[in-house]
């Protein structure tokens, strides 16, 4: 420990000549949240820059601590606000992950005073917008109204639902859900075109973040989510088929990947 800082400015007359030696190679892996390469160690899970995750192909959770400490668990602990989402399954979490959803959650708090469950249920007059029961702010559930699984992500233009009737929309899109009637008072409540609400459209942002670097996310990714994700953008879209992409990019990750699905043929049915 150094009470100062040391002085490590070089003297181009003073400074004695450097020469470069091997030295131990060092093993780099980024984190899935905030894209930076960070030091792991194979032989000692769990002791640089990332917690041990055994389930992980590398045997690392996808974020790196800070991320983790910082970033992620202020929005997915037991211990959070009202004005925080529900911690959900493995998938939908990842999904939350890669969308950003926490950053985007505590970004809109620091910009408008308030989080954004608090925002949207005032909006919606306190009340479910499907059934119209009145809701305490504990009850009230964060929609993406447009899906989470087709890569939209949380932001202003969420919907205030019960559990019963969240649980019931899930990855429907307004237009499968709702009537006429209700998706014109939701443009109008949320300030989504009702051309949008009609739609039904994979978030092309997110998917082209995707594809540009589809062999990272086929490693960072639990299996389950690359193939419920896989499966989700080509339903509307068959023109796209991302294990194919990922094969033309990378055959060994690609049959890694599908080799991990075959040995868990029931967890990856219906997602």
């Amino acid at each position: 420990m150094q009470d100062v800082a040391l002085g490590l400015d070089l003297d181009e007359e003073e400074s004695t000549i450097f020469t470069e030696v091997p030295g131990e190679t060092v093993t780099l892996k980024k984190c899935s949240y905030c894209q930076r390469m960070l030091p792991v160690d194979s032989d000692r899970l769990g002791t640089l820059a990332f917690h041990k995750h055994n389930a992980k192909p590398t045997k690392h959770q996808n974020e790196c601590r800070a991320c983790k400490k910082w970033r992620i668990n202020d929005s997915f602990n037991p211990l959070r606000t009202t004005d925080q989402l529900h911690e959900s399954s493995l998938i939908t979490r990842e999904r939350r992950l890669f969308l950003r959803d926490p950053e985007r959650l505590q970004q809109y708090k620091k910009r408008e005073g308030a989080g954004l469950k608090s925002q949207i249920w005032e909006r919606f007059g306190r009340q479910c917008f499907y059934c119209g029961k009145r809701l305490e702010l504990t009850e009230v559930q964060l929609d993406h109204t447009r899906p989470l699984a087709y890569l939209w992500p949380i932001d202003e233009f969420a919907t205030c639902l019960c559990a019963v009737h969240n649980n019931q929309k899930t990855d429907k899109f307004p237009v499968d859900f709702y009537n006429d009637h209700q998706l014109r008072e939701l443009s109008q409540i949320t300030g989504l075109p009702y051309t949008e609400l009609t739609a039904k459209a994979v978030n092309q942002d997110e998917l082209e973040r995707i594809r540009l670097d589809i062999v990272t996310f086929a490693r960072e990714w639990e299996p389950r989510t690359f193939a419920a994700t896989a499966r989700k953008v080509r339903e509307l879209m068959p023109h796209v088929d991302l294990f194919e992409e990922l094969k033309a990019a990378d055959e060994y990750v690609h049959a890694e990947l599908v080799d991990a699905l075959a040995k868990r043929p029931l967890g990856v049915q219906g997602l």
